[in-house]
């Protein structure tokens, strides 16, 4: 009896190894290598993301997080150590560190985000087939150095000279100040390229740059101008310089404008690459994307600081503005209000899908353009002073979502 009791405990355990074993064998690795703002603002959502599509922490995944500072070979060792842990799948952002990772990943599938040029940068044999085993998403075309330009001299149209903070190294970087350099002629903008890789370098450049008035800095996306930022941002704000970066969380940190990608959003994008690469499909078979959407940031109080007035054709393309702490800049030039909605307009907000039960808004007014959001979403634009009466009523002519014409009422305390 003993002797069958020994030998079915036997056969349980023996049942139980494969199953165990198929269990360590169903966890699977990615790893994460981004900026460490990146990692400590987005990281949370991200995890969040993958669960949803049935990726779990601690249960069917392995989440190995680095994050580059911009030296080099610190980047390097990094790499060779995510790799260390034989990762499924990678997600790596910017040009360099997809620079270092490309040669030592072997077969290792990456996914990569923020990423300019990969064709041009050799990362990937075309858009629609990246060949190999890296695919991913973009983020801006080499016509995007001229934009930020553009955007720069709307946002400061008094800069004849700009510092195009860059590392030619970079294959985008390149392509970025070669559309720099064609528009600055016809704006009659004498453009100046500074080459950086560290903060020393930085600085010098900004310093020997802030001789001579009327200037503006142009910061092209990079792991160095990532990792430099606030630097780059205190030292054009003492020397009086108008800065333009290409993401909003650089316009909430201090800079006059941005202009490019929703990059939290371009992040989360690549879980749904992720799940499919978990799932068997090879990266060479998902085609690189582009980004959807832009998105424009003026930061006001940065405005007042350097005591400039942003044009109010700027302030409407608008989609964010950034504001002191209780609505208005330093100087008085720029006013936001929190009013009650009149019912009509109330209406029309819910028809157009805008939740208005609070019958609150927010006027954001510049000399004689007024732009008024409802729960973070533009609901019209106004070309009259705000009143300055207490309660004014029936007195402005909107537009409301850009469709239709109406008279409004709001009251302001």
């Amino acid at each position: 009896m003993k002797r069958r009791a020994l030998i079915l405990g036997l056969g349980a355990v023996a049942a139980g190894w494969p199953l165990r074993a198929r269990a360590q064998a169903d966890v699977r690795t990615i790893g994460l290598w981004w900026s460490p703002a990146q990692v400590k603002d987005e990281l949370p959502r991200y995890k969040r993301r993958l669960a949803e599509l049935g990726w779990v922490e601690d249960r069917n995944l392995r989440v190995q997080v680095r994050s580059w500072e911009g030296d080099t070979a610190m980047m390097r060792q990094q790499a060779t150590e995510l790799l260390a842990t034989h990762p499924d799948a990678i997600v790596v952002v910017s040009n360099p560190a997809l620079a270092i990772l490309k040669p030592l990943s072997g077969r290792v599938p990456i996914v990569f985000a923020l990423v300019a040029d990969p064709v041009g940068s050799g990362f990937v044999e075309s858009l629609a087939r990246p060949g190999g085993t890296i695919t991913g998403f973009t983020n801006f075309e080499p016509g995007m150095g001229g934009k930020w330009l553009e955007v720069l001299r709307e946002a400061a149209p008094a800069t004849t000279r700009v510092l195009v903070v860059m590392q030619p190294e970079t294959a985008a970087h390149k392509e970025f100040w070669r559309a720099i350099e064609e528009l600055a002629g016809p704006l009659h903008i004498e453009a100046i390229a500074a080459s950086v890789h560290n903060a020393a370098e930085i600085e010098r450049a900004m310093d020997e740059f802030a001789a001579k008035r009327d200037g503006g800095v142009i910061a092209l996306p990079h792991a160095v101008t990532e990792v430099h930022r606030d630097l780059i941002i205190q030292l054009a704000t003492s020397h009086l310089l108008p800065t333009i970066f290409a993401f909003a969380p650089h316009a909430s940190a201090g800079a006059l404008v941005t202009y490019g990608i929703d990059r939290a959003d371009a992040l989360l994008r690549t879980t749904e690459y992720v799940y499919r690469i978990l799932g068997g499909t090879k990266p060479a078979d998902l085609p690189v994307q582009g980004p959807k959407t832009f998105e424009l940031v003026v930061n006001l109080k940065t405005a007042s600081a350097l005591d400039m007035t942003i044009s109010p054709v700027l302030l409407l393309r608008a989609e964010h503005f950034i504001l002191g702490r209780r609505g208005y800049s330093q100087s008085g030039r720029y006013a936001r209000r929190t009013c009650s909605l009149s019912a009509p307009l109330r209406l029309r907000a819910q028809k157009r899908g805008v939740n208005a039960a609070t019958g609150s808004f927010t006027v954001i007014a510049h000399r004689s353009v007024v732009r008024v959001t409802l729960l973070g979403s533009t609901i019209f634009f106004v070309d009259a002073r705000l009143p300055s009466t207490k309660h004014p009523s029936s007195k402005h002519l909107g537009v409301f979502g850009g469709l239709a014409r109406l008279r409004t009422a709001y009251h302001c305390p």
